[in-house]
């Protein structure tokens, strides 16, 4: 009887070291649950471009279309604090008849002034969600200041005697270009040159030169008046004698 409850419990602890034995080797897999989180929606801005703190806001400009100003508010003046691209929509001024203005492009505006006076400068910008912002401007027109100008002048120690053969085919040329003077760096050209008596003489000009040809009738004496430019329309004249002198053909 003994033998028989040992064999019995043999058995069932080599069934249980049996069952564990084959859990450790081949365990059931458990299973997982993965769990996806969806992206993000951007959501629209709701701010709109400004000006940078410190901005100078002061614009100023001589009249007159060669003097068209332009100012650049991308970056250096506008900043959109989401980082949204924006542009001008519209811009105005407060007097057409002191100063106009244009869009330049999509970020940039031009102006030119008219009269002497000041107006604002009204530009409206909006960014790609629609938010808009109205930035003005100060412009002070001004007349553009006349600065003086003097004409050319001839050089004191100037060749201003000239001695020309009596024969008509032969040209003496007066050179002014190393005699000439402009105090202002302005460029200059000769606009004429008088024959006191064409009779004895003859002349003809280019941009700095005078050309004397005798007539061929007589000899003697004259004078040649020549008035020269700049280009601000500053004029000057100078006088040289000439002496048609004989020659034999």
């Amino acid at each position: 009887m003994k033998k028989l409850i040992g064999l019995t419990l043999f058995v069932a602890a080599l069934s249980l070291f049996t069952s564990c034995k084959k859990k450790e080797e081949d365990p059931t897999p458990v299973a997982t649950t993965t769990t996806t989180t969806p992206p993000a929606v951007n959501q629209p801005s709701t701010t709109a471009p400004s000006l940078i703190p410190g901005t100078n806001t002061t614009l100023s400009i001589y009249t007159g279309a060669a003097n068209e100003g332009y100012l650049d508010l991308d970056s250096d003046v506008l900043l959109d604090p989401q980082g949204d691209h924006w542009s001008i929509t519209s811009v105005t001024s407060s007097n057409t008849n002191v100063a106009t203005v244009a869009i330049d492009g999509t970020q940039a505006i031009s102006y030119v002034g008219i009269a002497a006076g000041t107006v604002t400068l009204t530009v409206t910008v909006a960014d790609v969600d629609g938010n808009s912002n109205v930035i003005t401007f100060t412009l002070t027109v001004a007349n553009e200041p006349v600065v003086a100008n003097t004409p050319p002048t001839l050089n004191a120690n100037a060749n201003t005697t000239f001695n020309i053969p009596s024969n008509p085919n032969e040209t003496t040329s007066w050179d002014l270009s190393n005699v000439v003077t402009d105090a202002d760096g302005d460029r200059w050209f000769v606009i004429s040159a008088t024959s006191s008596d064409e009779n004895l003489f003859t002349t003809t000009v280019g941009p700095s030169t005078v050309n004397f040809s005798a007539s061929g009738q007589y000899t003697g004496n004259g004078t040649v008046t020549v008035t020269v430019q700049d280009v601000h329309s500053n004029r000057n004249t100078f006088t040289a004698s000439v002496t048609v002198y004989q020659v034999n053909y």
